[in-house]
């Protein structure tokens, strides 16, 4: 048994039942999960009256998202949304004693939509296929193919051994998901199951591949559909219990600020769920993501209305991934609000082990400043502030802090000397970088 904080308030765990993480999709559970959201269902008093309640609204909102694929030429969403509707007039129609079999067929669509096809050899033969031309891209430095790791790696690997996981990473940016798949994939770490939004998986051909990548689909526009969301809900508990490692972002969507957002707690929800429900130990693993460049970030400040794939290419730089302590379910599911309790540990673990980079320093003092700093002043500065704030930084030598940050902000044309003086050229990005560095309590 693995236990709390102390004999006490110990709570009593038990290990992951097989190594199903490294074999079974989601879709070899479908059966499983479609028969659980029925029994969820009939034993919550009022839910299937709730669910037939809803079809109106259900119905007319899949009509406008049938005419608004139409209109786009999106042909196999529009087939995909037909087919939804179909099934909820059959349900808004049905007499009572027919429901149960309506709502069985809309779960089994939705569960075929959501659910992953995970083959294992596609995802690691494609990683490293692609690994070389990240080395290249990435001048062949450190960090070229992976993120510079840090963090307790050695325990969360002895703990995923016998454990569940369910890792919880800051997001800046798209290309998030891909600097974790290869920072687990090289630290020797369970490969999770991913969230993909469903209009990525439109196209059949990237639909199927996506999936058996290990992705499953969000459908960001239905999540106010009860009966979509209990699936998604208990796809993802299910997940955890059969011992497969997910991966949600808890700030559900990019940071457009550089600063930390406030935590979701909707899929972080279904750890706690998991762990009442088997009595399984969930482990929670905090990642922080630390890029030089956010390749989105000119469209985040209005300077450029979108972002082409070649300067996803050409923007990633190093990148830092710190790894916080494991958070064991079990220590927090006493509090009376374990979920909550979880999320002010995420964050806290986040704000501990994000590694502050020289020159999202030298943009927030430049930004405390209002763009001007004297050259002869900013050593001292910087030394100030490094004393003053306890975190995580790449250097803490003020000179060096000092020479790299300056070349950085130069070589975006960020700044300019001006004789004696740094002065800034492009306010909203450096106040964007300086808002990277977590706040200071």
């Amino acid at each position: 048994l693995l236990t709390g904080r102390d004999t006490e308030t110990a709570i009593p765990v038990t290990k992951k039942r097989a190594r199903l993480d490294l074999v079974t999709s989601g879709k070899a559970l479908g059966q499983a999960l479609q028969d659980r959201i029925l029994r969820q269902i009939s034993s919550t008093r009022g839910m299937q009256a709730r669910i037939k309640k809803q079809s109106g609204h259900v119905i007319s909102s899949l009509e406008k998202r049938i005419q608004k694929a139409e209109s786009r030429r999106l042909k196999n969403d529009a087939a995909n949304f037909r087919q939804e509707l179909e099934l909820w007039r059959g349900l808004a129609n049905a007499p009572e004693e027919s429901e149960t079999l309506h709502l069985d067929q809309i779960v089994s669509f939705y569960v075929s939509n959501i659910a992953d096809s995970y083959v294992p050899v596609i995802r690691g033969t494609l990683m490293n296929i692609i690994a070389p031309f990240r080395f290249l891209l990435g001048g062949f430095q450190r960090g070229s193919v992976a993120p510079v790791i840090g963090g307790p790696v050695q325990e969360i690997r002895r703990l995923a051994n016998l454990y569940p996981v369910f890792y919880a990473p800051t997001h800046k940016t798209h290309i998030d998901s891909v600097e974790l798949a290869y920072a687990l994939y090289l630290s020797r770490l369970p490969l999770p199951r991913f969230a993909a939004a469903s209009i990525l998986m439109s196209n059949p051909i990237w639909g199927k591949f996506l999936k058996s990548m290990g992705a499953y689909s969000v459908d960001r526009e239905n999540t106010r559909n009860i009966l979509y969301l209990e699936t998604l809900t208990q796809y993802s508990i299910l997940m955890l219990e059969a011992g497969i490692p997910a991966l949600a972002y808890p700030e559900g969507t990019r940071s457009r600020t550089g600063a930390f957002q406030g935590i979701k707690t909707g899929l972080l929800s279904t750890a706690v769920d998991a762990f009442r429900s088997s009595g399984q130990e969930i482990i929670v693993v905090p990642m922080a993501i630390s890029h030089r460049w956010t390749p989105e970030d000119l469209e985040f400040n209005n300077l450029k209305r979108n972002t082409s794939f070649m300067q996803f290419v050409n923007r990633r730089r190093k990148v830092y991934l710190d790894f916080g302590r494991p958070i064991l379910i079990s220590n927090h599911i006493k509090s009376s609000d374990p979920t909550t309790a979880v999320s002010d540990a995420i964050l806290n673990s986040w704000r501990r082990n994000f590694r502050v980079q020289p020159h999202f320093i030298l943009a927030r003092l430049l930004t405390e400043n209002k763009g001007s700093l004297e050259v002869k002043e900013a050593e001292k500065a910087i030394a100030q502030f490094v004393q003053t704030h306890r975190l995580n930084y790449q250097t803490t030598d003020p000179a060096k802090i000092l020479k790299k940050g300056r070349r950085a902000l130069k070589s975006r044309k960020l700044i300019r000397d001006d004789r004696n003086k740094l002065l800034s050229t492009q306010p909203a990005m450096l106040e964007y970088y300086g808002r990277m560095i977590p706040e200071l309590d």
